[in-house]
């Protein structure tokens, strides 16, 4: 019995960076796909309107999936789609783990497959470099506005076709997020397990290298560190190293980009456990290629701690990557793999999506004239995510100006929120007179700062302004709400339920 540990490596200096094989886990996510000449492309659907409401806790990498014949060919028509949704789900799950210390959806915006003559002309085969400068520039050309429903910031870009060296499995540049002509990896479609591989290449662009080598993480690799080297994460045991977690951390402010809300699409519902829908033998088919399907020359081994293969010219030599089937699959008569382990499932165990609940009525205006704000609120309860489940995608709140007509002459909102500390705050042992003071840091300007008229200190009251507050006299369309500045940003747009 021979079994087959694919490893990578790559090169960390600035530009593309190399990856060679490895093994993974699972997740949620979808799309849909429509065929036809010589560029297939996917239809796209949107249910509302684009809001830029800013709410830096939650991420959203909107990803063009481009898929070139050699993948197409492989799958089939008929099946494609439903393997495509599926890999998504599992790049997906493994962003939502809790160790990347981040809130980052994977939300699939669009899939194109390609036609022969367009995928050779992208994938110069042996020249991987090449063929990831082919990529971007391709990607780069179908950009669109920031606002529209088919606007993406990353591309993953899935071929069959061997790019680089035997073995090589992904490529990908080291940072580059919110930049399209660097924001696109290259990937070898070898089996679910290459979400993996997605996952990682997609790491490298959000300024993520390999633990170990780059970093003092080398005891994360054995683990399953999704950024390892040699990657040894299976379905049921992976996470993100604290190397991963500090260099993520390092860019991702800086990735606007990923700050808006993504579209809804309304894409197939895909199983609650992916492995629902495929059997061992197709996933050993995707593993290893047409004829091979699930070893039965040994049967002391547990079928769901790793799924062992073999070609039906020679059932007796089987192989491996070392990672167990999908979680869902059909391993005894009731029984389905859950984390290695053959076994009844019970309700628990099955993944539940979070699903919004109702908005809650608007608040009363925070102001009576100059432009306050009402706001509403929604809670994702309807049902709460359970058991690793996705949660719900868009912002808890949304806010509109109100009561817009303009206040008698001579007031000022931030002045009346400082002149009402003069009878009690002292500051050095003395009541002061406090007049308005605007931070020069644009990012301060929803904070109260008031400046002393007897001896012009300026102090934090360590408040936050009135919502609806202006968060610059140069600008009376700019506006605070919950202690940020939403400058020339959602307010004034229709609000849609």
């Amino acid at each position: 019995m021979v079994f087959i540990l694919y490893s990578y490596c790559q090169t960390l200096q600035p530009g593309p960076s190399v990856h060679w094989g490895l093994s993974l886990s699972l997740g949620p996510l979808l799309g849909s796909l429509n065929l036809n000449q010589g560029v297939l492309e996917s239809k796209t659907s949107s249910a509302r309107r684009r809001r830029y409401i800013e709410e830096a806790e939650l991420f959203n990498i909107e990803v063009l999936l481009a898929v070139d014949y050699s993948v197409h060919l492989f799958h089939g028509r008929e099946h494609i789609q439903k393997y495509l949704l599926t890999f998504m789900n599992i790049v997906n799950e493994i962003y939502q783990d809790h160790s990347l210390g981040a809130n980052i959806n994977i939300v699939l915006v669009k899939i194109i497959a390609l036609s022969a003559s367009k995928s050779l002309e992208i994938i110069s085969l042996g020249n991987p470099q090449k063929s990831l400068e082919n990529v971007c520039g391709w990607s780069y050309l179908l950009h669109r506005e920031q606002n529209h429903a088919e606007q993406h910031d990353h591309t993953i870009y899935l071929s069959r076709q061997e790019f680089g060296p035997s073995g090589m499995q992904g490529y990908a540049p080291v940072t580059g997020m919110c930049q399209l002509h660097q924001s696109c990896v290259l990937v070898i479609d070898d089996g679910f397990t290459s979400a993996f591989v997605a996952a990682h290449e997609t790491g490298h662009v959000l300024g993520m290298e390999h633990d170990g080598e780059a970093n003092n993480c080398i005891d994360d690799v054995p683990l399953g560190s999704i950024m390892s080297p040699r990657v040894q994460a299976t379905f049921y045991r992976y996470h993100w190293s604290r190397c991963s977690w500090m260099e993520l951390h390092k860019y991702l402010h800086t990735y606007d980009c990923l700050r808006d809300d993504p579209f809804y699409y309304d894409w197939p519902v895909l199983p609650q456990l992916p492995g629902f829908q495929y059997t061992m033998d197709q996933q050993c088919h995707f593993d290893f290629g047409p004829g091979y399907s699930l070893c039965t020359a040994y049967t002391t081994h547990d079928p769901c701690k790793q799924l062992w293969c073999s070609d039906y010219h020679n059932p007796f030599y089987c192989k491996t990557k070392k990672g167990p089937p999908l979680d869902g699959t059909k391993c005894a008569p009731g029984k389905h793999c859950y984390k290695g382990v053959c076994t009844k499932l019970t309700p628990d165990m099955l993944r539940q999506d979070g699903h919004w609940g109702s908005w809650s009525p608007d608040s009363s205006c925070s102001r009576t004239c100059g432009g306050g704000v009402t706001f509403r609120t929604r809670r994702c309860d309807n049902p709460a995510p359970a058991n690793g489940g996705r949660t719900c995608f868009g912002n808890s709140y949304e806010f509109q100006l109100c009561n817009r007509e303009e206040c008698p002459p001579l007031s000022d909102f931030r002045s009346d929120q400082c002149k009402v500390w003069n009878p009690f705050y002292e500051h050095e042992g003395k009541k002061h007179h406090w007049l308005p003071y605007q931070h020069p840091d644009p990012d301060e300007r929803c904070r109260l700062y008031c400046q002393s008229k007897e001896t012009s200190e300026v102090v934090f009251m360590n408040k936050m302004v009135h919502d609806g507050t202006p968060c610059s006299y140069d600008d009376p369309y700019s506006v605070c709400f919950q202690g940020e500045s939403k400058c020339g940003r959602g307010p004034r747009e229709e609000r849609q339920d």
